[in-house]
C-alpha cells in the first residue's frame, strides 16, 4: 500500500513517481530536508512534463512544500531542547546539587525547582513534536522522539519524588557488579529502576554470576541465576549443578532425619532411666525425712542437709528452718541468748516462727539488751533497753541501778538537763526522793562554792514604762454643791502619769534601785524597790522576765519620792497645795513581764494605782 502523505491531502491516483517515494522515506525517517528535496526534485520533474501547474498533482506538491517547512522547522526546534534538557544534561545537574547539598542542605532545595524547569522545558518540545505527528503521522522517528521524552519526564518526577531509590540506583550502576544490583533489588524490589537493574544483571552480569554459581554450594545463587537470566548461555549447566545440590541436600536432610531419630530414641530411653531413677530417690528421701521431721537435735539436720543425695525442695527448705529452730533453742536452753536470737532470725527470714518459739525469741532479745547494759551501765544502754521493753523483766533494776549510779555521780557541775536526763529513771517514790535531794544538795554546795571563790554575781538592767492614775478624798461644805452637811467622797483626781524608768540590781533580783521622768506632770521620781517574795528557778522558763532570777509571780514594797521640776499649779482641787518634793510608798505584784501596783502619797494625800511593763538583759 502507498504510504500517505497527509491525511487532509491524499496523493493523487495516479503512480507515484521514484522521488515521491523517497519523500515519503523520508517523512518516515523524520528527515524532512530531505523529503523537500526530493518534492522539489518531483516538482521540477512535472515541470519538465510540462504538466499544467493548476492541476491537482502539481497543485498538491506545492501545498506539501511549506507544510514539510513548517514540519523541519517544529522538529529542529524541539530537537534543540532535547538536547539541552536532556537526562544526561538533568542527571549531571542533579549530582552537582546533591554533592553541594553534602555541605550545605539548601542546595537540596533546588533539586525540585530544577526539576520543573526541564519537565516545562521537556513538555514543550513535546508539543512541537506532536503538532508534526499530526501532520505527518507516518513520522515515526518523531513518535519515537515524543515516547524519548515523555520517559524523561516520568524519570524526572521519580527521581524527585524518590530520590533515596534514585541515589540507591545510580550507586548501583556505579559499581556496575552484580552484587550491587541484588542489594538495590533488594531494598526496591518493586522501585520504578527495579526492571532496568534486572535488565543490568542479564545483560553485564552473566559471566560475574556463572563464577559464582561454580564457586558457591548452595543452591541460593543458581537460583538468581535461573531467575534474573532464564535463557542465559549457562541455563543448562546451572540446572545441572541445581539437580545435584538438590540430590545433596535431600541426603544431607535424609541424614540428619535418620540422626535425630536415633538421637530423640536415646534421649526417650535416657529420660525413663532418670525418671525411674529419681522416683526412687524421691521416695528414698520421703522415707528419711519422715524419720527425722520431728528430731530436736540440730545435727540431724544438719547432716541431712549437709549429705550429697537428693532432697526434696520443700524438705529441705523446712529442714534448714528446723536445723535453725532447734539450735536456737538449744542454745536458749543453754542461756546463750546472743546466739539463740542469731538462729532465730535466720529462722524468720524462711517462715514465721511458732507461738513457743517467738516467746523465746523475745525473751532471747531482752536478754541480749540487758547484757548489753550489764557490760556497760549507762544512760544510753539503759535507754535503748527501756525503749524496747519499757516493763521488761529487768526494767525496774535497770531504772534504779541507773538512777542511783547516775545521782550518786552528780557533782558541782551538774546543770539542769542533767537532772532531767536522770529523772525517767526515778520510778519509784523512794528513788525520786533521792534524786531531788541530791540535786539540791549540788547546787547548794555550786553556790557556796562560788561565793567561797569570791564570784559575784552579774547585775542586770531592766527598762520599763508605767502608767498610774490618782484618787484622793474631796470635802463638801453644807454651803457648796446644795448638800445639808460636811462630807466626804472618794474620786478621781483628773490626774494621771506615763513614767518611762530604769531598773538596776543584781541578778539574785531582791533590791533594785530604779528611777523615771513623769513628763505628763514634768516631775522625777526614784525609789528602791525591795523584791519581798520571788521565785528562784534554774533553767529556761517562757514567763522568767529576762535579767532577773525570779519566775512568774512576786510581790515587792518600796518607798517612793517625787520632785516637781516647776511650780505650776494644777487646775484641780487637789493640786492647789501640791509641793516641789513629796513622799510615797507603793506595794505590787510581778507577773512575769508585767507589774500591778498601788500607792500612797503622804503629801498630797493621793492614792494611785498603775501598771508597769519592763524589758531588758543582763
Amino acid at each position: 500500500m502507498i504510504i500517505v502523505l497527509l491525511a487532509v491531502l491524499p496523493l493523487s491516483s495516479f503512480a507515484q513517481s521514484t522521488y515521491m517515494k523517497r519523500a515519503n522515506s523520508a517523512i518516515a525517517a523524520g528527515n524532512y530536508q530531505e523529503a523537500l528535496t526530493q518534492l522539489n526534485a518531483e516538482k521540477a520533474y512535472l515541470k519538465s512534463k510540462k504538466v499544467d501547474q493548476n492541476s491537482k498533482e502539481f497543485m498538491d506538491v506545492e501545498k506539501l512544500i511549506p507544510k514539510l517547512e513548517s514540519c523541519a522547522s517544529l522538529v529542529k526546534s524541539a530537537t534543540s531542547i532535547m538536547k539541552k534538557y536532556s537526562w544526561a544534561a538533568f542527571d549531571e545537574e542533579y549530582v552537582s546539587y546533591s554533592s553541594a547539598g553534602i555541605f550545605n542542605a539548601r542546595q537540596l532545595e533546588n533539586i525540585p525547582v530544577m526539576a520543573d524547569g526541564y519537565v516545562s522545558q521537556l513538555q514543550t518540545a513535546k508539543r512541537k513534536l506532536q503538532q508534526v505527528v499530526i501532520k505527518c503521522p507516518s513520522d515515526k522517528k518523531t513518535k519515537s522522539k515524543i515516547e524519548t521524552i515523555e520517559k524523561t519526564i516520568s524519570d524526572i518526577s521519580h527521581v524527585v519524588s524518590n530520590r533515596e531509590e534514585y541515589d540507591a540506583w545510580k550507586e548501583a550502576m556505579a559499581m556496575g557488579a552484580y552484587y550491587y544490583y541484588k542489594e538495590f533489588l533488594k531494598r526496591y524490589p518493586d522501585g520504578y529502576w527495579s526492571e532496568s537493574a534486572r535488565t543490568a544483571i542479564r545483560e553485564d552480569c552473566e559471566a560475574e554470576l556463572w563464577d559464582e554459581c561454580k564457586k558457591d554450594i548452595t543452591l541460593a545463587v543458581c537460583m538468581e541465576y535461573k531467575a534474573y537470566i532464564p535463557n542465559g548461555e549457562h541455563i543448562a549447566d546451572v540446572d545441572s549443578i541445581c539437580k545435584a545440590r538438590v540430590a545433596a541436600k535431600e541426603k544431607a536432610e535424609a541424614d540428619a532425619l535418620q540422626r535425630r531419630k536415633a538421637e530423640e530414641e536415646k534421649r526417650i530411653a535416657l529420660e525413663e532411666l532418670n525418671r525411674k531413677k529419681h522416683e526412687q530417690e524421691v521416695n528414698e528421701d520421703k522415707r528419711l525425712w519422715n524419720s527425722i521431721k520431728s528430731s530436736s537435735d540440730p545435727d540431724v539436720f544438719q547432716k541431712y542437709l549437709s549429705s550429697s543425695r537428693y532432697r526434696d525442695p520443700e524438705n529441705e527448705s523446712t529442714a534448714r528452718f528446723m536445723f535453725s529452730v532447734a539450735k536456737a533453742r538449744k542454745s536458749y536452753d543453754a542461756e546463750l541468748y546472743a546466739e539463740s536470737m542469731k538462729e532465730y532470725d535466720k529462722a524468720m527470714s524462711m517462715k514465721a516462727l511458732m507461738a513457743e518459739d517467738a516467746a523465746k525469741y523475745e525473751i532471747a532479745k531482752e536478754h541480749c539488751l540487758y547484757s548489753k547494759y550489764a557490760e556497760s551501765p549507762s544512760i544510753s544502754t539503759a535507754t535503748e533497753y527501756l525503749k524496747e521493753y519499757p516493763n521488761g523483766a529487768f526494767s525496774t533494776i535497770v531504772c534504779n541501778t541507773i538512777c542511783r549510779k547516775e545521782t550518786d555521780a552528780m557533782t558541782v557541775s551538774t546543770t539542769l538537763d542533767d537532772y532531767n536526763k536522770i529523772l525517767p529513771f526515778a520510778r519509784t517514790k523512794d528513788d525520786q526522793d533521792y534524786l531531788e535531794a541530791r540535786f539540791k544538795q549540788v547546787r547548794k554546795d555550786a553556790k557556796k562554792i562560788a561565793r567561797r571563790s569570791g564570784g559575784r554575781e552579774p547585775f542586770h538592767l531592766l527598762f520599763g514604762v508605767e502608767g498610774s492614775a490618782f484618787f484622793g478624798f474631796q470635802t463638801f461644805s453644807p454651803d457648796e454643791y446644795y448638800v445639808e452637811e460636811e462630807t466626804s467622797s472618794w474620786v478621781y483626781a483628773d490626774m494621771f502619769s506615763i513614767v518611762p524608768l530604769v531598773s538596776f540590781g543584781g541578778h539574785s533580783n531582791r533590791f533594785n534601785i530604779e528611777a523615771g521622768y513623769d513628763f505628763i506632770n514634768n516631775q522625777i521620781l526614784a525609789r528602791p524597790r525591795l523584791n519581798i517574795v520571788k521565785k528562784s528557778f534554774d533553767g529556761f522558763d517562757p514567763l522568767r522576765r529576762k535579767g532577773s532570777d525570779y519566775g512568774f509571780f512576786g510581790l515587792y514594797v518600796a518607798p517612793e519620792a517625787f520632785i516637781r521640776l516647776d511650780n505650776t499649779k494644777e487646775d484641780n482641787e487637789f493640786a492647789v497645795d501640791q509641793p516641789r518634793f513629796s513622799f510615797a510608798v507603793r506595794t505590787g505584784m510581778s507577773f512575769s513581764w508585767f507589774d500591778v501596783f498601788a500607792g500612797y502619797n503622804f503629801n498630797t494625800k493621793l492614792y494611785y494605782f498603775g501598771l508597769g511593763l519592763y524589758f531588758g538583759n543582763k
